[in-house]
């Protein structure tokens, strides 16, 4: 069963939309005035739950690289890997295309944790060294 606050949402949303007829927008004006009198809590929006910010004293680290030279063939396959690596590491990653320069280059930063970060940095060591290995085609 919807709650008050739920009705009311549907009912004010009839109200106000434009394609409702004269009559039916008054009669959902009503309808909220009733609900509205029936509950008046429901004249202020709910409060939100306050969410604490992390401290960055805890261990908040970032680390950012920029890799260049890349072959067209490689961009899509190094943003797919760097991509599923940060997010299992739990990181906030933020992968941009320099398309200035070509070929083109990647500007890659994530944030998280220190331990995590230095081991999103080796896995990029070892994918620029796996990609830097393959035979370049002309």
């Amino acid at each position: 069963m919807p709650s008050d606050r739920d009705r009311l949402d549907k009912v004010l949303a009839i109200a106000v939309n434009p394609g409702a007829y004269e009559t039916e927008a008054v009669a959902a004006l009503r309808a909220a005035r009733q609900l509205i009198k029936k509950n008046p809590s429901l004249v202020h929006p709910p409060r939100r739950p306050r969410v604490p910010t992390p401290n960055p004293a805890q261990g908040e680290h970032s680390r950012q690289v920029r890799i260049t030279n890349i072959a067209p063939l490689w961009l899509y396959i190094a943003i797919n890997c760097l991509s599923q690596e940060a997010y299992g590491l739990g990181l906030k990653s933020k992968i941009v295309i320099d398309f200035k320069v070509m070929p083109f280059a990647l500007d890659v930063r994530c944030d998280g944790a220190e331990t995590d970060c230095d081991t999103f940095g080796r896995y990029v060591n070892r994918l620029i060294a796996y990609i830097n290995a393959q035979p370049r085609r002309p």
